[in-house]
């Protein structure tokens, strides 16, 4: 919409304006200080956080070992033959010493 003005020498056509929204900016302060407490926050968080961490990895081993021997079990039957769930640390051959953490591999045994 254009609002026309007459003067002096004319006519002077204005449009109309806006005023600008006011801009906001953060000083060097401001953005140093939330910095801080973020870093405190978070380095606070962080050490309860690994111990979740750790958790759900645990918990997660554990139920791809049980998948597995179920998953032994289920192709023994169907099968009609051994399968077999060992102690393996290359992926090739079993192993008795050492512990699960290491890995394991399922093989049918003739």
């Amino acid at each position: 919409m254009d609002v026309t003005a007459t003067r002096p020498g004319g006519t002077l056509r204005q449009g109309l304006h806006f005023p600008l929204r006011e801009q906001r900016a953060y000083t060097l302060v401001e953005v140093l200080i939330r910095v801080a407490v973020a870093a405190i926050v978070f380095g606070t968080a962080a050490p309860g956080l690994h111990g979740v961490v750790v958790s759900n990895r645990l918990a997660g081993q554990v139920n791809r070992l049980v998948g597995d021997l179920a998953l032994a079990r289920s192709e023994a039957v169907k099968r009609n033959r051994d399968v077999v769930l060992c102690k393996s640390h290359d992926g090739e051959s079993c192993i008795r010493s050492e512990g699960w953490h290491h890995g394991w591999i399922m093989f049918e045994d003739t």
